[in-house]
């Protein structure tokens, strides 16, 4: 974090860590946060905008809280989003454990991170007191800048520490080689580090939010320092359960081993916390930004006449575990360190919200929201093929394949199923040729494929009439959703209209509804068109809820198409365009 950072790792070959067991250390969570950190107040080591504040007045200032109450509470640390032109920059703070630490397994549980905001620097970390940076090496487990969207993962050491060209064991990609901040060719301070995969999406900033945040988890021995990340809807339950076996993990974002002596560079690590604002890697970077660059003509000017701009910049933390390994010793050292004006005790935080109730409802969404994701990816960009997360949260596409029939037959179409798996539920629906129907909590609806029948003018209409239906059934949905309801009324009244013209057309309606019915050509050509104006405006109020991440925009979207084709077909072919007269068949 004292510099530019990138991401990380090394090794040989992935060797998963050996069975283990894991003694729980240390525990940080909203009952102990602030009485366990030292906080910083001095000058910011990285020339950023930002004004680091003591514990007091940070409790004063409302930068810092406790949010909720019980096991579900959670850390809040913000910055001021309220001062314009604050002198000296803006207020925030910057948290240093008071034990350092000498290998471990150190597991994050974010709920809420500040990344992905024009001006911001955030990042937890692990720092040597032991020192002159850098000195007993730093180990960047979080961090990025501006609107960035993916995690760097970054070590900084002195001289005879890199990654091997053959390193392999993780699923990353080596941005730069060299843990040496001298290393030339690299740029200054820049250090050894990995970037996650591309598609290994919610490491940082805004997508990592939107999925209710993760946990990431370094494990640190002498032969290793390895981090992986889990979305939260991935978050292995031996993690939850306060039992965990890294053997069970899988491969991890990064890995460092094998090109670098770890002990001789790794010492007296504490934890820290911040977010900074421009600075030597923020402030630098500004102009390569398009979307920032375009908001002011620097970093700072930004950030010191934007301060409604960061009412997101902040963390929620559930807790932060260290546990030791067995075979592997760690010392923990009481940090003596104190910033000016640390009082002694953490004064009275402030304790807010019930967050208790909000983080069960949004959990139950978590999953839903990421399989959607994969869904829209896959099968909604027009690809037609399935989507699917794997273990480590990464979207594959794969072409849909048809139950083979054997076995237990699967529950009928239209047969409500009971609490499926959400990416089974919708995968057997599009089998049967159909997109699923989302029903209450986890359970789903499939309907069956339509079926000619009649003759075909009935046919047509009946299929209209079920696609419309299908419309106002989903939309139904969401019916706090203004632009929805909107949308819905303008289907239902183009859809009443056209069946009114549509019966008087094949002779079914009375004498005085015939009075309605346009008496020229012109004038029908025209009723088309305001019906037809109708559905596309509907087109387009639907489109702006497509920036919607939730379960049910795919369901919608493909049965109000399909309603708007069929309205606009069964107008054509009643005003006698015989080519949109065959589509409606």
């Amino acid at each position: 974090m004292i510099s530019r950072i990138a991401a990380l790792t090394v090794g040989s070959t992935f060797l998963p860590a050996a069975l283990a067991a894991y003694t729980l250390t240390d525990s940080y969570t909203a009952s102990n946060w602030f009485s366990s950190f030292d906080f910083f107040s001095s000058k910011d080591p990285t020339n950023g905008f930002v004004q680091y504040k003591d514990l007091k007045t940070a409790a004063a200032s409302n930068l810092i809280a406790i949010d909720g109450s019980g096991p579900a509470a959670a850390v809040y640390m913000g910055v001021d989003h309220t001062t314009k032109n604050p002198s000296g920059g803006r207020a925030s703070v910057r948290l240093s454990s008071k034990k350092t630490y000498n290998h471990g397994l150190f597991v994050f549980d974010i709920e809420h991170n500040p990344g992905s905001i024009c001006g911001t620097w955030p990042a937890f970390w692990l720092l040597s007191a032991s020192g002159k940076w850098p000195v007993g090496g730093e180990i960047d487990v979080f961090e990025g800048v501006n609107d960035e969207v993916r995690n760097k993962m970054t070590l900084h050491t002195t001289a005879g520490c890199r990654i091997e060209p053959t390193t392999k064991g993780f699923t990353g990609k080596i941005d730069t080689p060299d843990c040496d901040v001298n290393a030339p060719g690299q740029g200054k301070n820049i250090g050894c580090g990995i970037l996650p995969p591309e598609n290994h999406e919610a490491t940082f900033g805004k997508g990592m939010n939107e999925v209710g945040g993760g946990v990431y988890a370094t494990r640190w021995t002498s032969q290793e320092i390895a981090i992986y990340h889990f979305p939260r809807a991935q978050v292995p339950r031996d993690i939850e359960d306060g039992k965990p076996d890294p053997s069970k993990w899988g491969m991890p974002v990064a890995k460092f081993a094998g090109g670098c002596k770890i002990d001789e560079h790794f010492k007296d690590l504490s934890i820290i916390f911040n977010t900074a604002f421009c600075g030597d890697w923020a402030g630098e970077v500004w102009n390569t930004s398009t979307s920032c660059s375009k908001k002011a003509p620097t970093c700072q000017a930004y950030v010191r006449d934007n301060p409604e701009a960061f009412k997101e910049a902040y963390w929620m933390i559930r807790s932060v575990k260290v546990y030791s390994e067995e075979g592997n010793s760690m010392s923990t050292a009481t940090n003596t360190r104190r910033s000016i004006d640390q009082p002694e005790t953490a004064p009275d935080v402030a304790v807010v919200g019930h967050a208790e109730e909000k983080r069960d409802e949004k959990s139950k969404k978590v999953a839903l929201a990421l399989a959607n994701r994969c869904a829209k990816k896959c099968w909604g960009n027009g690809k037609g093929m399935d989507g699917a997360l794997d273990a480590k949260g990464i979207c594959q596409c794969k072409p849909i394949v048809k139950p083979i029939a054997t076995g237990p037959p699967p529950p009928p179409p239209g047969v409500q199923t009971a609490t499926p798996d959400h990416m089974s539920c919708e995968k057997y629906c599009r089998s049967q040729g159909v997109m699923m129907i989302v029903g209450k909590g986890e359970s789903c609806i499939c309907k069956p494929p339509r079926q000619p029948q009649g003759r075909k003018r009935d046919t047509d209409e009946s299929e209209l009439q079920e696609a419309s239906d299908k419309w106002v059934d989903v939309a139904a949905l969401e019916d706090d959703d203004g632009s929805l309801l909107e949308a819905r009324s303008i289907f239902s009244d183009a859809w009443a209209d056209l069946k009114h013209v549509w019966k008087c057309a094949r002779g079914k309606c009375k004498r005085e509804e015939k009075r309605h019915l346009p008496e020229s050509a012109e004038t029908k050509e025209s009723s088309a068109s305001d019906y037809i104006g109708d559905t596309e405006e509907l087109d387009n109020t639907f489109e702006v809820d497509d920036s919607k991440d939730d379960e049910i925009i795919l369901t919608k979207r493909n049965w109000f198409s399909k309603g708007w084709r069929a309205l606009k077909a069964g107008l054509g072919c009643t005003f006698g365009n015989k080519k949109s007269c065959e589509g409606a068949q």
